[in-house]
């Protein structure tokens, strides 16, 4: 099996039976990619560390009233679920954007909770790739060394 095939059967979600969503392809995935796996490790790691704080700035916007940060966040997510081919997230936080922008804030937040649970659908995916996010800053540093030289 190579790098390639490996990497696919990892992306592939177990959890697709139960799921009324679009599963996220592990292959399709990975062909976003140009089949790559590496590359997609890469950009997982920095999606892994990065997702937290916008999910918390979402619930911050959120929380006060605020449609341009809602938007401007949902849109950022939307971009990310998007690179992944992650199609229930990245439509859920379309969501969230247009209403944010309307300034429909009366029901965005059902719209924020289903978005959420596809956002943490698509970092369950990703982390079977990306055991450890926490490894992040020895591979960032091991390869500002190799692009050094």
């Amino acid at each position: 099996m190579t790098t390639t095939d490996s990497t696919a059967c990892m992306l592939t979600p177990t959890t697709t039976a139960d799921r009324g969503t679009d599963s996220i392809d592990g292959a399709a995935m990975l062909k976003r990619f140009d089949g790559d796996a590496a590359l997609l490790r890469e950009i997982a790691e920095l999606f892994l560390e990065d997702c937290p704080k916008r999910r918390a700035a979402l619930r911050d916007a959120l929380a006060c009233y605020d449609s341009k940060a809602l938007e401007l966040v949902a849109h950022s997510i939307r971009g990310s679920a998007g690179i992944f081919g992650a199609t229930a997230a990245a439509d859920g936080a379309l969501k969230v954007e247009l209403m944010a922008r309307a300034g429909d804030l009366a029901s965005v937040a059902d719209a924020v909770a289903d978005m959420e649970v596809e956002v943490t659908r698509l970092l369950l995916v990703l982390r079977q790739l990306v055991p450890d996010p926490s490894s992040l800053e020895t591979k960032n540093g091991e390869a500002g060394a190799r692009e050094a030289r």
